[in-house]
């Protein structure tokens, strides 16, 4: 479903850049809000509640100001691995109270982002806003399935980071795929600065330039790649 063209369009469009998933373990990531006196030890599957019956569709989703109650937050205030994130909706929010998204303004000021309709999603440059998501109160479901991306074009800045999703993934796996998607970006800008260079009657100059240059970018590239496995750099999660 992810790596659909139609969906990947619909959501590089929202997000106004070409956009493809970050690597395939990030795909599904389920977030499910169980009530607090539910044993939290036991398989989620054994603690949903029974599924609410479907409710007329209310898409508004403006957001407030500086309404909610922020003291009672699921998440605290993080910002994401990735540098967008798709949320897609699967319970119906008709008659929710709480749930919303808390974004924080470059003001300082707070925003509630509140949910979409079931079946509609919210795309989030989640490594560059600080935000964290607010209770959902009573006893109905509160389910969502989120899918991170990047820009697809590897000469765009890529601020991902594995510090906060190291300490609950499977490392063996995440790490395989971290270096493979690294190293195809470097393959993808290979093949363009060689198509650069071909260019006949540039200055020695200038290719002692360009070429410094795109070596100097690789080494930092790959630097953090590297950096980004050290299993002892990493950001405690903190969730309520």
């Amino acid at each position: 479903m992810w790596r659909s063209p139609e969906v990947l369009k619909a959501c590089s469009d929202a997000a106004g850049v070409d956009l493809d998933v970050i690597m395939d373990y990030e795909i599904g990531q389920l977030n499910v809000q169980l009530p607090k006196h539910v044993d939290k030890s036991n398989a989620i599957t054994d603690n949903l509640p029974p599924p609410d019956p479907p409710k007329a569709s209310d898409n508004d989703i403006e957001p407030e100001e500086e309404g909610a109650d922020l003291k009672d937050l699921v998440s605290a205030w993080h910002r994401d691995s990735y540098p967008w994130v798709c949320v897609l909706m699967l319970s119906d929010p008709i008659g929710m109270s709480g749930g919303e998204t808390a974004l924080r303004k470059g003001d300082g000021g707070i925003l509630k982002m509140r949910q979409p309709g079931m079946g509609y999603a919210v795309m989030m440059q989640g490594s560059m806003v600080s935000h964290a998501a607010l209770r959902t109160l009573g006893s109905g479901e509160r389910i969502t399935f989120v899918v991170s991306m990047r820009p697809r074009d590897p000469l765009l800045p890529d601020t991902s980071t594995l510090r906060t999703v190291k300490p609950i993934s499977n490392n063996d796996e995440l790490f395989r795929q971290w270096a493979d998607y690294r190293f195809d970006v470097v393959a993808q800008r290979l093949a363009k600065i060689r198509e650069m260079l071909q260019a006949e009657g540039r200055p020695a100059a200038e290719t002692h330039r360009l070429t410094k240059e795109w070596v100097q970018a690789q080494v930092e590239y790959l630097q953090k790649t590297v950096n980004e496995m050290d299993l002892d750099d990493y950001v405690a999660p903190n969730f309520k």
